[in-house]
């Protein structure tokens, strides 16, 4: 029973102990800071080659610049000019050479998913109106990177260069509180520019009622991904 029980104070002595002799690592990415955007990540190890990380990305609420809207309303409305957004990335990293810390060059598969939503006041015909819309992508690719620490406490992590590919789906709204828009005509007059856009005219969809107007696009595209972060090791 006592060589039992030693046994088991060993083996749980070496499970402990591999637990804390795994390295956690919380990071800010500093190549976002300069977009006003803050994006952290924790990265944990599984193996000596192997660790997985996630990283979640937040747009900081701003306003849209006016040079960007036609016919921008002074007036204080129910809507401010905002854009809003996050971003949620995990990620599976291989290191090529078997290390005691979290470095060295690496290759990461990774999924992404971004939400962005911009809500503005304009007008039409001297019609206060105002307009909302939703921005969300969804995709993966390969992650080249390389990472470094400075006595196992800091480390830098440079995303070389990401290649993936995204579906982008995009939708806006457009209404308001006023009377005197033909939302149906409206939606003619569009769908005709539409029509002369040769890229966007079978991704465009657009629908009215007596009250709205909103049109949906969707479009696959490659992305691309790169930047620096700084970490605290754990």
């Amino acid at each position: 029973m006592k060589k039992i029980i030693i046994v088991s104070i060993l083996l749980l002595n070496i499970f402990v102990a591999k637990i804390y002799a795994q390295e956690n690592i919380i990071k800010l990415h500093i190549s976002e800071l300069f977009l006003t955007n803050i994006s952290l990540n924790y990265e944990r190890e599984i193996t000596d080659r192997t660790s997985f990380a996630i990283n979640a990305g937040f747009f900081i609420p701003r306003k849209i610049p006016n040079m960007f809207i036609s016919n921008p309303v002074v007036d204080d409305l129910e809507i401010k000019n905002i854009l809003t957004g996050f971003s949620i990335l995990p990620e599976f990293r291989f290191y090529l050479e078997k290390k005691d810390d979290l470095s060295g060059f690496y290759i990461a598969p990774f999924l992404r998913y971004r939400n962005y939503s911009i809500k503005f006041n304009n007008t039409y015909d001297n019609i206060e109106t105002r307009v909302q819309g939703t921005y969300s992508t969804i995709g993966g690719g390969v992650q080249f990177g390389i990472q470094g620490t400075i006595k196992e406490v800091i480390s830098i992590d440079w995303y070389i260069l990401g290649i993936g590919v995204n579906y982008n789906s995009f939708s806006l709204m457009y209404n308001s509180d006023e009377s005197g828009i033909d939302y149906l005509q409206l939606k003619k007059d569009i769908d005709i520019e539409i029509a002369d856009m040769p890229i966007f005219n079978k991704r465009v969809k657009t629908e009215a009622a007596y009250d709205y107007i909103k049109g949906v696009a969707t479009f696959i595209l490659p992305s691309f991904r790169t930047g620096i972060s700084i970490g605290y090791i754990f």
